[in-house]
């Protein structure tokens, strides 16, 4: 039911492509990067009621704290700015391939789901409770550990971030959240904050 890894492979793929920017790196790899990506775009469903392609039910965010209510988690915050980011990187694929862009992954990077916000800043995922302070923090991933999206806003996620900073159980945590932490910190041009998490 954890989905959060589903997108590495492309992510892993892009950062070799970065470093090898040549045709041969894209022949290696242009399976693993399009088999991956049609997955997930399979995977978003359609919801009529929103309008939206969402995540879930059933699923489990990075933050394995929600595993028990799996049946009925929607749209995990981190996971829908990793899909819409990871689709996007498909479609470059794509064009570097000479390829025309695939319309349903289109469809779903323009109509996936925006992360839920309550009270100003992100729920962790889109039904009750929203948010558990406990575990992974890892809705501050999907800007840090995520490359910029349309889906975040950086003045909501700086708002995330100081409200999870000020209200979290750390003794829940583990060890790459801090790192990860500091991502989202030094995106938020909040340097101080970066080497402060990861102290």
């Amino acid at each position: 039911f954890i989905i959060w890894q589903q997108p590495h492979p492309i992510y892993y793929a892009e950062l070799l492509y970065q470093s090898r920017p040549r045709h041969e790196t894209l022949e290696r790899y242009r399976e693993i990067v399009l088999e991956t990506a049609d997955f997930m775009a399979d995977f978003a469903c359609w919801d009529a009621a929103s309008r939206r392609y969402v995540l879930g039910p059933p699923v489990v965010p990075a933050q394995e704290v929600y595993a028990r209510m799996r049946a009925r988690i929607i749209n995990p915050t981190f996971e829908l700015a990793y899909w819409q980011w990871a689709l996007s990187i498909a479609q470059k694929w794509r064009e570097r391939l000479r390829q025309k862009r695939q319309p349903q992954w289109d469809k779903v990077i323009a109509g996936i789901s925006p992360p839920l916000v309550r009270n100003g800043i992100y729920a962790a995922i889109g039904v009750a409770p929203y948010i558990l302070r406990a575990d992974h923090p890892s809705l501050l991933y999907a800007l840090g550990f995520v490359p910029p999206t349309p889906l975040i806003h950086p003045d909501t996620m700086r708002r995330t971030f100081h409200n999870v900073l000020a209200n979290w159980d750390w003794n829940s945590t583990w060890g790459w959240d801090y790192p990860a932490m500091a991502m989202t910190a030094a995106r938020l041009g909040e340097p101080a904050k970066a080497v402060d998490v990861l102290m």
